[in-house]
């Protein structure tokens, strides 16, 4: 793993991790990085530290670790286990949430209160950060083979996900039918995110070749 600048200039490289890593998060003042990988770990890096190791490895999981995301004194975490779990940094606590079914991607929502997990069965379900209770469940997208993003608009009144048929799904956060859809590619959708302060998004897909249609 390597930090560069914005030139693309190499400034820190990091080793530890047997495979791939599928999420990267800073704290709030830069100086610690998490990282969710494939080998079914969490790891913490200190920035500030000449070190080329973790500072920290934690093995609570099943299986591949989707998603760690820092907020505050908490870093949340998805598994392709079918779990949620969320450390609190200063009570060196942790909270499982059993979700069900593998989780691929999470996004927080905007007020910081609620999780839409995206699972492989065609399913985000949206769930109560305080008592994991299941808010609801959209199911108009398709995601059963490979990671689809989603994400919350800048007051949480919508809920965006990719989809494996090319289409961006738009979801009222208060019902579970889409409010609409966007047919503009014609693969995978595999990652969206809103703007932070417009009613605007982007959407990337996924390609693999010879054979993008199938990705």
């Amino acid at each position: 793993m390597c930090i560069r600048d914005r030139t693309g200039k190499v400034l820190r490289k990091f080793t530890g991790h047997s495979a791939k890593i599928n999420s990267i998060s800073f704290n709030y003042d830069c100086n610690v990085l998490a990282t969710g990988s494939y080998d079914a770990t969490l790891r913490f890096w200190d920035l500030r530290s000449n070190s080329f190791n973790s500072i920290q490895v934690v093995k609570d999981f099943k299986d591949s670790v989707s998603k760690a995301l820092i907020v505050g004194e908490h870093i949340i975490c998805s598994c392709m286990d079918g779990t949620m779990k969320t450390f609190d940094i200063r009570k060196f606590e942790v909270v499982t949430d059993q979700v069900g079914s593998p989780i691929s991607y999470f996004a927080l929502s905007k007020d910081k209160k609620c999780i839409a997990a995206s699972c492989l069965d065609n399913k985000i379900k949206l769930q109560d950060r305080n008592n994991a209770e299941i808010l609801s469940e959209y199911t108009d997208h398709i995601s059963k083979s490979y990671t689809v993003g989603c994400d919350f608009s800048w007051d949480d009144s919508y809920l965006i996900t990719g989809s494996e048929d090319g289409q961006v799904y738009a979801y009222d956060t208060l019902k579970k039918n889409a409010a609409f859809k966007l047919n503009n590619h014609s693969m995978t959708v595999s990652h969206v995110e809103f703007s932070p302060k417009r009613d605007s998004f982007v959407s990337c897909l996924l390609y693999t070749s010879p054979s993008p249609r199938d990705s």
